[in-house]
């Protein structure tokens, strides 16, 4: 299962749409072309574990995340308070689940069956990839009913397991889900989210970013992601707008006519990319305005919810999962 053959690399997972490069300046025309630092950066690295609502409880601060920038008004969340919250979403999944989680070799299967439609294509193509001597085990569970504001909480409790994964097998899966995708030629936000958090957390990344850049250095992307924040968030016209002008102003910008929104999923890729370069404090901020968003109507849908874990993780600023309104 995800052998380590016919492998293209990470570069690879991008080759059916238009390079990095291309798809940022779409974003931000005025890019400078400094995205990543071809030298290690002696600042404090992130572990992704403290990202997802699994943490352990070791404690980390806020200088973790960089200490030149303090912002005494935003205390992050302790990894006590972010592993409480996984523990509550846990045990709300069958015990046989968690426990295919959890192992490196059928943790993969979580993946693929977050990613599964139903439909006959994707079932054979998903079957094709497991052993016969894990068939029974494993399939039945693609006809399981999860509660969709569990997707997340599962994979990312898988996410330890498929860590332990060699480079190969990582980039393997990354590439079936990837395959998946496009059996329907519909990249879907809930696919690009299974995909994207995936990507975050297992692929080791080709640089390391310079996290030097203010909001307003990036603004194009600011707009880009918090427009399509926004109309995730709400359906009807009015409501979006209070939503996006209620995140923005609480970043310091001027309130703006919201433009319908783009769908683009890879485009808002690009966009998270660009907003890495963000000073530590000014990534915190981003996120704060993101969920300001979202609770502006009073209510979190499982899209919104898991966009905004997307969010997050992607900008490694430690946050526990909102609490979806069922």
């Amino acid at each position: 299962m995800f052998g380590q053959s016919n492998l293209s690399g990470f570069t690879g997972l991008f080759a059916t749409h238009p390079p990095l490069e291309e798809r940022i300046r779409r974003i931000e025309p005025n890019w400078d072309d400094s995205f990543l630092s071809k030298s290690r950066s002696q600042g404090a690295t992130f572990g992704n574990e403290q990202v997802s609502g699994f943490a352990s409880d070791a404690d980390f601060s806020p200088q973790d995340l960089g200490s030149q920038d303090v912002e005494p008004q935003s205390v992050a969340p302790t990894s006590s308070e972010l592993s409480e919250t996984g523990k509550q979403l846990i045990s709300q999944l069958p015990q046989d689940l968690v426990d295919i989680a959890r192992e490196p070799y059928s943790a993969r299967f979580i993946a693929l069956q977050l990613i599964f439609d139903g439909s006959e294509v994707q079932r054979e193509m998903i079957k094709g990839h497991i052993p016969m001597v894990s068939h029974a085990k494993l399939l039945p569970w693609l006809d399981y009913k999860l509660p969709t504001h569990l997707r997340l909480p599962l994979l990312e409790l898988a996410i330890p397991a498929l860590k332990a994964l060699s480079e190969g097998q990582k980039n393997r899966l990354c590439e079936v889900l990837r395959e998946l995708s496009q059996t329907d030629n519909h990249y879907s936000l809930g696919e690009w989210c299974i995909i994207n958090l995936l990507e975050k957390q297992l692929i080791a990344p080709l640089g390391f970013t310079r996290q030097n850049k203010t909001l307003k250095q990036l603004e194009e992307s600011v707009h880009w992601l918090l427009r399509e924040l926004a109309w995730v968030s709400h359906s009807e016209p009015q409501a979006a707008q209070r939503a996006f002008n209620s995140a923005l102003t609480s970043l310091g910008f001027a309130e703006v006519t919201l433009e319908p929104a783009n769908k683009n999923w890879r485009l808002s890729r690009a966009a998270l990319e660009l907003l890495l370069q963000l000073k530590p404090v000014q990534r915190r901020q981003f996120v704060k305005a993101c969920r300001l968003a979202i609770e502006s109507d009073g209510k979190i849908t499982v899209a919104e919810g898991e966009l905004y874990r997307v969010i997050a993780c992607f900008l490694e600023v430690p946050e526990p999962p909102l609490t979806v309104t069922l």
